[in-house]
């Protein structure tokens, strides 16, 4: 039976089915050597069947998924000043394939998200497990990644699978990078932050845009990034605030030059702040635009190609 998720109706299923068609190793993907295992591997095999489509694409020739994991990239200070916001906008599928490792952002119910990466075995110098239970990585370059909130049990065989992909597959050269975004229309890699993919022209959204709205009122630039549930609190508490101020007890007189002292405060503070973080958020990744039908016809002429 070939490996068309579609057929499966649980993990059993496809570990029955085998590896010898398809790009998954579904005997290194799902463990059943305890209680636990079993327990993850159906998680896991939710997440595969919702990226099944998604991956399809994103796999190289030849290019197997050997592993895969969850967790939320993130660091020290995005977890201090903004605590479960990032965790909802961090959360990462992390693809271990024969090349590479895949990070993909997800939402409710293992929906592929916006943002697309890679990292390739040999741009990582060292992996070291923190005090809190979470993972760093440090790569040639000098930079490091922190990754938290991945399940246990693959906390303890992360390395392991490192160490086994990154001496199997030597002869791939590194890039010196670290993490590399992916284009989200054809997943080719891209450098910096270009308006558009040079290879299918697909366009990204702009961070100093997003930056921008939300300077504007809090919570536009995140709704431009299509993060609109977040958004939408943003605007309510933004909304808020405003009437609040402009809204004193009654009785209470306010001079104008005090209500304009007191206005630029609060704009300087919310909205200056809100336009900082949105602007750090929209530098997570490459956020697609909407492509226009002749983009989307080069676009599928591209990805048919690379398939």
């Amino acid at each position: 039976m070939a490996q068309d998720l579609g057929n499966f109706a649980n993990y059993q299923e496809a570990l029955a089915a085998g590896s010898r068609e398809g790009p998954y190793v579904f005997e290194q993907i799902f463990r059943v050597d305890s209680r636990t295992a079993r327990g993850l591997s159906k998680r896991k095999f939710k997440l595969l069947k919702a990226f099944d489509g998604l991956l399809r694409k994103m796999l190289l020739d030849g290019e197997k998924v050997y592993y895969v994991s969850y967790g939320v990239e993130t660091s020290f200070l995005e977890s201090l000043f903004l605590g479960w916001v990032m965790y909802y906008l961090n959360r990462r599928a992390f693809v271990f394939t024969t090349r590479r490792i895949l990070l993909i952002q997800f939402g409710g119910k293992y929906r592929p998200a916006a943002l697309h990466a890679q990292i390739p075995y040999a741009n990582i110098k060292k992996v070291r497990p923190t005090s809190l239970g979470n993972f760093q990585l440090t790569f040639n370059n000098g930079t490091k990644s922190l990754f938290t909130k991945m399940p246990k049990y693959d906390r303890k065989t992360f390395m392991r699978v490192i160490d086994f992909l990154k001496g199997k597959l030597s002869d791939v050269p590194a890039s010196g990078g670290s993490v590399e975004n992916l284009c989200p229309h054809c997943f080719r890699m891209i450098g910096a932050f270009p308006r558009s993919c040079p290879t299918c022209n697909g366009k990204f959204k702009s961070a100093s845009r997003a930056g921008l709205l939300s300077l504007i009122f809090p919570g536009l630039g995140d709704m431009y990034l299509g993060h609109r549930g977040f958004a939408v609190l943003e605007i309510l508490g933004a909304l808020i605030v405003w009437v609040a101020f402009f809204a004193p007890e009654e009785g209470v007189q306010i001079a104008p030059i005090d209500y304009l002292v007191g206005a630029l405060i609060v704009f300087a503070l919310m909205h200056g702040l809100d336009a900082l973080v949105t602007a750090k958020i929209g530098r997570k990744g490459l956020y697609p635009a909407k492509l226009r039908d002749d983009a989307q016809r080069a676009l599928t002429r591209v990805v048919t190609a690379r398939v």
